[in-house]
């Protein structure tokens, strides 16, 4: 089974009321795969965050062995704490 590694973000600006998030995601021979993200009005920072890490799962049609990296303590502890 390959490896893959992704790179997630999320923000949100409360300013103009728009977020989006971002993941980038690299094989195992660190060559890019693909980039994913998308911009949405009226959310929050955390739903940003998470909706990263969401839409790289979702990229993946089958099991799949891949590290997640990201800066949200949102995310990495609800991801290690079920």
């Amino acid at each position: 089974m390959k490896k893959y590694k992704a790179y997630t973000d999320g923000s949100y600006q409360s300013s103009i009321q728009c977020g989006g998030y971002a993941s980038i995601i690299y094989d195992e021979n660190n060559n890019l795969v693909t980039r994913l993200y998308q911009g949405f009005k009226n959310t929050t920072n955390n739903r940003m965050e998470a909706r990263a890490v969401l839409e790289t799962l979702k990229y993946f049609k089958e099991p799949t062995d891949i590290t997640i990296v990201s800066d949200s303590m949102y995310v990495v502890n609800t991801i290690n704490q079920g």
